[in-house]
């Protein structure tokens, strides 16, 4: 019980931090474009592959192996240059890194969200090493 009541309390405090200067119809705004962030198995990876799915590498570096088509966005350079690829319908984002940095991807998936206004945006987990090892399309090295 008594952790619930703490849990309770530092939710409030954490709320009044990052609402403080706002008015409630601003707090409702923001809380309505917080897209949601899915996390895929290589299990639903696999079944959504395809036109409308595009998958960005959020690695740092350009070489080695990548996810086969893959958008290269990386964590640490996103920027406005980063657009959809023009003439490709695209209505799912899968944001792909290295296991270790799930906390960047969720963050870089938020990020694309909103840059691309696309709703469903999902992080593989298990990183790049689950794709790889589940034998989902990978090129170069």
């Amino acid at each position: 019980m008594k952790g619930a009541l703490l849990l309770l309390v530092a939710g409030a405090l954490l709320s009044l931090l990052i609402f403080r200067d706002m008015e409630p119809a601003q707090m409702l705004a923001s809380l309505e474009t917080q897209p949601v962030i899915r996390r895929w198995d290589v299990e639903a990876a696999r079944a959504r592959l395809g036109d409308e799915l595009l998958v960005v590498d959020g690695r740092r570096g350009g070489r080695g192996a990548r996810p086969k088509g893959a958008m290269r966005v990386p964590f640490e350079e996103r920027t406005d240059e980063h657009v959809l690829p023009e003439g490709r319908d695209v209505r799912a984002v899968l944001v792909v890194m290295q296991a270790r940095r799930r906390g960047d991807a969720r963050e870089l998936a938020q990020w694309l969200a909103r840059e691309w206004a696309i709703d469903e945006v999902a992080t593989l987990e298990g990183g790049f090493e689950a794709w790889e090892a589940a034998g989902l399309p990978v090129e170069g090295r």
